[in-house]
């Protein structure tokens, strides 16, 4: 009899389900907490308080977390030096959990989301939601936002979908206001990287011609996604060898942006993540060189928000257009070597956190 109200009544049945999913989430878990500013050394594992989701967030049991760039600079301080043309970053909290990817599955709802249920396999971009405490994906559970949680697309594993929020974001960010076209011919600087094997794989699926720089060990998989021509920076300069190109893709440096334009064709464009060269520059090489706010800045009008361009991650990899290779995974108490080993730069794709199996 119960059973068939229960039936009768979906919404009761989900709020018993959510209940009872809420009950087996444990006040405590194992994260690895930002003690200072500094090295890896700084990265401690603790025993710190589960958070609680707020409206419109979910809390996710986290089963693998996505190492960038940015984890290791926000712990460094972002120390270095800032690069001409390139937005200063924001100032860290030496007390953090790092982490802004990752995939799991949803232990709780908070108020007013729809769309998305417990037990639920989804990946996330987190952001930097502090929820009155410590919150970052280098942990054992994870609060994020509903809209920037979506399914994990079919055949990808946990490890693979970590690893395409924040990469896979900024590859679109750069490359749709650049609008490429069918047969262009699209250069990327540091194609074997995550940003750079993005941006390969979207233009890819827009049917441009792709071209990019990596060492001879990356040819075998960039061959794998299809990338047309590649140039090994250890041997030659690109600039000495590539054919003029519509689109230039940077994912290394605006010094290199800088040497790029001078295999951009007129009326060509820079699509960069990490700054563009000079004004003057550009309008001498007759090149467009947008450059792109904040992340989390208002869209301009008819642009796309930050969860729809995450949607359109999501689709391509649904499609097969896109997939995410894990170079290398780490278990969560050598987070301080998996950012080491990413702050090398040679990885092919992404390196992943290994919370649970």
């Amino acid at each position: 009899m119960i059973r068939k109200y229960l039936r009768s009544v979906p919404s009761v049945a989900a709020a018993l389900v959510a209940l009872h999913a809420s009950a087996q989430v444990p006040t405590t878990q194992t994260a690895v907490v930002q003690t200072r500013n500094g090295g890896p050394e700084v990265l401690e594992l603790q025993s710190v308080p589960v958070l609680e989701p707020g409206p419109g967030q979910i809390l996710i049991s986290v089963h693998a977390a996505a190492v960038n760039p940015v984890d290791w600079r926000m712990r460094e301080g972002y120390s270095g030096r800032p690069q001409p043309g390139r937005r200063p970053p924001p100032s860290s909290p030496p007390v953090r959990i790092p982490g802004f990817d990752a995939a799991g599955t949803i232990a709780a709802l908070g108020p007013g989301v729809t769309g998305l249920s417990v037990g639920d396999a989804v990946f996330a971009m987190i952001g930097l939601i502090r929820v009155d405490g410590l919150n970052g994906g280098y942990s054992e559970y994870v609060v994020a936002p509903a809209n920037r949680s979506l399914p994990l697309p079919d055949g990808f594993t946990f490890a693979e979908a970590a690893g395409l929020g924040t990469v896979g974001l900024a590859a679109a960010r750069i490359l749709i206001p650049v609008d490429i076209q069918p047969g262009q011919r699209v250069f990327v600087n540091g194609i074997a990287g995550g940003v750079g094997s993005s941006a390969a794989q979207m233009a890819k699926a827009l049917g441009a011609v792709v071209i990019g720089t990596a060492s001879a060990r990356h040819h075998e998989y960039l061959e794998s996604i299809g990338v047309d021509q590649i140039v090994d920076y250890t041997q030659v300069n690109f600039e000495d060898v590539v054919e003029p190109v519509d689109v230039y893709v940077e994912t290394v440096s605006v010094e290199f942006a800088t040497r790029g334009l001078k295999i951009i064709k007129p009326g060509g464009a820079i699509a960069s993540v990490v700054g563009v060269p000079a004004p003057e520059l550009c309008q001498q090489a007759e090149v467009d060189c947008p450059e792109l706010g904040p992340p989390d800045a208002q869209p301009e009008a008819g642009a796309m928000s930050e969860p729809e361009l995450l949607a359109h991650v999501r689709q391509l990899a649904q499609e097969g257009s896109y997939r995410v290779n894990v170079d290398r995974t780490f278990p969560l108490a050598e987070a301080g070597a998996a950012q080491e080993y990413n702050r090398e730069g040679h990885t092919t794709g992404k390196v992943i956190l290994i919370v649970r199996e």
